[in-house]
């Protein structure tokens, strides 16, 4: 029986109030509760009907997805590749892009190298007056045979550097050679007078240096002039060494009167003594040539534009230091203590022992 038969039967038996009441209350409370399942009821079948719309999108999805996928099974299989081929092709992708790499390097340094050269092939007007008046020398050395064992490269490496050794050893020589006009530079430099003092008087060697002096400034204008001292001779006799000692005093201030009159820079070598000559006349090549250039570089380098470092000229000046040498390597043999000058018949001259020689390097 249901809950609403049983109530009203109990209605038809008429029981007493009380009873009545009960009903009551009973019957509005089972209302309630069949109202709260009529509306369960229907949120279910609404569950129902949406459970099968998204079952009936997802079937229809999946069924769109399968061309799809066999489209996708069917490019996979196409490119299926074994391993090694994928890893030979990724070793062949590396290769090419290093290749590529030093093409685009080797590219750019070309470039670079280019770029240089046209800098270096713009001549600056410093180098077009160097050129043009100078012939792109920027030392010159003229000299008696105390020069003649210098090489150039090793007194200036990145500068064009020149030294003859003049035929006729004296001032008359270096006047025919400036006057011939066959070589010119920025700096020139002289080492002569010695030979002309042993025959001449003091006075006579300065005036000759003075006539060398306005030649030079005449035929090489706008050149800078370097007169370097008359440097000592050392005789085995007394008396000839003493002779030539005071002449060349004398000779050598009057040269810097002339030098200062002229505007010519003149050089002394004042720390020059006996250790650096080989025969009393010429240097040798342990120190004297070495201290002979970096004693005229204190000049040359501000008229050339080089930056003295102090640091090697110290070093070089060092006598605990290994010998060093602007000179050519000459093994020849040297004059005994007892043998004669051929130059100067009568003098005698010191005995040099010949040292091995190393390769000199760059001092600048």
């Amino acid at each position: 029986m249901d809950m609403k038969s049983t109530i009203e039967t109990l209605k038809q038996n008429k029981e007493p109030p009380n009873n009545t009441e009960k009903i009551d209350n009973l019957t509005t409370a089972t209302n309630h509760v069949v109202e709260k399942v009529n509306s369960i009821g229907e949120m279910c079948e609404k569950i129902k009907e949406n459970l099968k719309n998204s079952e009936d999108k997802q079937m229809y999805i999946q069924e769109q997805m399968k061309p799809v996928e066999t489209i996708f099974k069917q490019i996979e299989s196409e490119n299926e590749m074994p391993l090694h081929n994928i890893r030979s092709l990724q070793r062949d992708n590396h290769q090419i892009s290093n290749a590529n790499n030093l093409r685009q390097t080797s590219y750019d340094q070309q470039n670079s190298s280019v770029e240089q050269t046209k800098q270096r092939s713009q001549k600056s007007p410093e180098d077009e007056e160097l050129f043009e008046q100078f012939g792109g020398n920027h030392f010159w050395l003229n000299g008696t045979s105390l020069v003649k064992d210098l090489q150039p490269k090793l007194i200036y490496r990145l500068k064009k550097t020149r030294i003859t050794t003049l035929r006729d050893k004296t001032i008359f020589g270096a006047q025919k050679l400036i006057e011939s006009e066959t070589i010119k530079a920025k700096t020139v430099a002289f080492q002569v007078g010695s030979n002309d003092l042993e025959k001449s008087n003091p006075y006579n060697v300065s005036a000759d240096i003075e006539e060398l002096i306005k030649t030079t400034q005449n035929k090489i204008p706008g050149c800078n002039i370097i007169i370097n001292e008359l440097l000592p001779r050392y005789y085995l006799n007394i008396q000839s060494r003493n002779e030539y000692e005071r002449k060349k005093i004398q000779c050598n201030l009057h040269l810097a009167e002339i030098c200062d009159r002229y505007g010519a820079k003149y050089e002394t070598h004042q720390n020059i003594s006996l250790i650096h000559f080989s025969d009393g006349i010429h240097l040798n090549h342990d120190c004297g040539t070495s201290q002979y250039v970096r004693n005229l570089k204190q000049i040359v380098n501000p008229l050339v534009g080089v930056k003295s470092d102090e640091k090697q000229t110290t070093k070089f000046h060092a006598h605990n230091q290994d010998s060093f040498s602007f000179a050519k390597k000459d093994n020849r043999p040297r004059r005994n203590y007892n043998q004669q000058n051929q130059n100067r018949p009568g003098q005698y001259r010191y005995q040099h022992t010949p040292t091995t020689h190393t390769r000199p390097t760059y001092d600048n």
